[in-house]
């Protein structure tokens, strides 16, 4: 059995904002282009992002069989000084244990990570390890890997992390991992970087960037994480198009010209999307610079072509934003009727039609709609005071398609809530045959806070009580999904 062990691990999840990336004002707004091209006009602007978060964890107290690192808490606290200059509101951790460090990513991505407009960052230094095409993280006090049964106890596979990463709400994800790497979750191809920011960059994405390929070793003496860090002031020419954003995209080509560059061709690292056709259409931003502003000369590009380009863009969109940021742009446009129709449709605000320049027609004020009374929830309490901790079983019924057929996965479930927090694993599903992954956190009155189903690419968000949860998928065509359960 042949293995291999990497000296330094990093590991970044992004999910971001954009407005000058300030402390007062954790988001970020950036400027779109009518289209890709390098000298498009910008067509406008958009909030990308609400908030950012970042948790950055480094080990170096190693002992036994994983020698003592060096620089992984040093480069943990360097990149956690610079991610709050862009902006983010860092949680610093190091030398984690084995269960330190899944509590850790598991507040991290169920509690934190369930803002849909934020952008999440976690930075991961210490020792990785690679056996059998399946990479894990290596907290402080996981045994030599001969120990078979003990390390996998306590070591964190990357099967993991992509359960975390479904687990989370969030925009836009990006994964740097400062080592070679034979993984699983991330195995995908290289990405292009786009030639400028357009309405296509503020899809779902969930990105990655590795400093060297499976098989190679990496130094510990912080090379990637200062060439990172000089990407991300702005410091080098990472920004490709010179537009002030700096795309995930981009940022991989620098790294790897870069890496490549310095290491003298020891060391390739890859970057690219997850190969999920619901989170490979985005790409995360930073902005390193004020955007420059538009020629002052420029003619005014034609209104119809501006408007059948925004248009072909969001046709096909699910979003109410979409069409509403339509009905914004061009008030009086040809497809505006059939915009309204569908932000109504997909769940947005009512959008009040352009005022008429005159009209002696009274206004008929809209029906008064009766509010729903929201019905008492009582506390789940046992005999003991356990509250909703415990082990709690049922049976989940999904809806799910393959190829356009709609199926239907129904089995028995069986989780142990532990702190108000459930996390479990199955192989199949009644008639799907592949693994579902369970999630959630759970008030003390046993309401749901948060609680999400994964099957294979499809990302369900379920909501009610312990006793009846609804839910449904997040992304395309909106599956419905019912869990029910009850206290062993």
């Amino acid at each position: 059995m042949i293995s291999t062990r990497v000296l330094l691990f990093a590991v970044a999840f992004l999910i971001a904002p954009f407005h000058g990336e300030a402390q007062a004002d954790r988001g970020l707004t950036v400027q779109l282009r009518a289209t890709e091209a390098r000298d498009a006009p910008v067509s406008g602007s958009v909030k990308l992002y609400g908030t950012s978060h970042a948790l950055v964890t480094g080990n170096d107290a190693y002992s036994g069989a994983w020698p003592r690192l060096s620089n992984a808490v040093q480069d943990a606290g360097l990149i956690a000084e610079a991610l709050r200059a862009k902006g983010f509101t860092v949680t610093l951790k190091t030398n984690l244990t084995g269960l330190q460090m899944e509590e850790v990513f598991k507040t991290f991505f169920y509690e934190t990570g369930q803002d849909p407009a934020g952008r999440l960052f976690l930075w991961y230094a210490g020792y990785g390890y690679s056996e059998r095409n399946e990479g894990y993280l290596v907290p402080i006090d996981a045994p030599d890997p001969s120990e078979t049964a003990t390390f996998l106890r306590t070591a964190l596979s990357l099967r993991r992390m992509g359960e975390f990463v479904r687990g989370a709400n969030a925009l836009h994800i990006l994964s740097v991992f400062d080592s070679c790497f034979a993984g699983t979750i991330f195995n995908v191809g290289r990405a292009k970087p786009p030639p400028a920011i357009t309405r296509a960059t503020t899809r779902p994405v969930v990105q990655f960037l590795t400093s060297g390929d499976a098989g190679q070793e990496v130094s510990d003496d912080g090379t990637f994480r200062k060439l990172f860090i000089r990407a991300l002031n702005g410091e080098v020419r990472a920004d490709g198009n010179g537009d002030g954003y700096l795309a995930a995209s981009e940022l991989g080509l620098y790294m790897t010209n870069a890496i490549t560059n310095y290491s003298n061709g020891g060391q390739t690292p890859r970057n690219g999307k997850l190969n999920d056709p619901e989170l490979d259409r985005g790409d995360f931003i930073f902005q390193v610079s004020a955007p420059a502003p538009p020629p002052i000369a420029r003619v005014a590009p034609d209104q119809g072509a501006s408007e059948l380009l925004f248009w072909g863009t969001i046709k096909d969109s699910t979003d109410s934003d979409d069409y509403e940021d339509y009905i914004a742009q061009f008030p009086n446009g040809t497809f505006v009727s059939i915009a309204r129709r569908r932000a109504a449709k997909f769940g947005g605000p009512k959008v009040v039609p352009p005022t008429p320049k005159v009209s002696n027609t009274p206004i008929r004020k809209p029906p008064k709609v009766a509010k729903l009374t929201k019905p008492v929830v009582k506390p789940i309490v046992n005999s003991v005071g356990q509250g909703v901790n415990g082990t709690w079983s049922g049976e989940v019924e999904i809806d799910y398609d393959v190829f356009t057929l709609m199926e239907k996965a129904v089995c028995e479930i069986s989780i142990e809530i532990k702190d108000n927090k459930f996390s479990a694993v199955r192989n199949d599903c009644g008639d799907w045959k592949g693994r579902v992954f369970f999630n959630g956190v759970v008030n003390p009155d046993g309401t749901i806070k948060s609680a999400a189903v994964d099957l294979g690419f499809d990302h369900y968000v379920f909501e009610g009580r312990l006793q009846h949860m609804e839910g449904a998928r997040n992304r395309g065509v909106n599956h419905k999904g019912v869990i029910k359960l009850s206290r062993d």
